[in-house]
């Protein structure tokens, strides 16, 4: 399901030509059994400019302007199977790693009989 969500958001970069908005920046998205990983090639961007967070169903990320890097300002939904509390990022060597884990207890899923 978040796969649907991910494509928009990259939709939505690719049709506003917004290319050079991750500064040419390359993208993976990754999915397992228990995850999604999110990879982004952010060179010249500095770690403490980089702001992520979840506010409601948006995961919101930005990275301020820099010299050398022309930033950053994004929104992606949030698929109800992602685990908001434990959703990580690290930053090294200029790929910004995001990984959302999916829930482990299904709380918000439940199988509906149909009679």
């Amino acid at each position: 399901m978040i796969e649907k969500y991910i494509n928009e958001f990259f939709e939505e970069v690719r049709k506003n030509d917004l290319t050079d908005f991750f500064h040419m920046s390359n993208y993976s998205v990754f999915k397992d059994d228990d995850e999604y990983v999110i990879k982004f090639t952010i060179p010249g961007a500095d770690k403490d400019k980089i702001k992520l967070s979840v506010d409601g169903e948006l995961l919101k990320l930005s990275v301020e302007k820099t010299d050398v890097f022309n930033g950053i300002k994004e929104n992606l939904w949030l698929s109800p199977e992602i685990s908001v509390e434990s959703i990580s990022a690290k930053y090294k060597d200029g790929i910004l790693t995001i990984t959302m884990p999916f829930m482990k207890d299904n709380k918000n899923r439940t199988d509906i009989v149909i009679e």
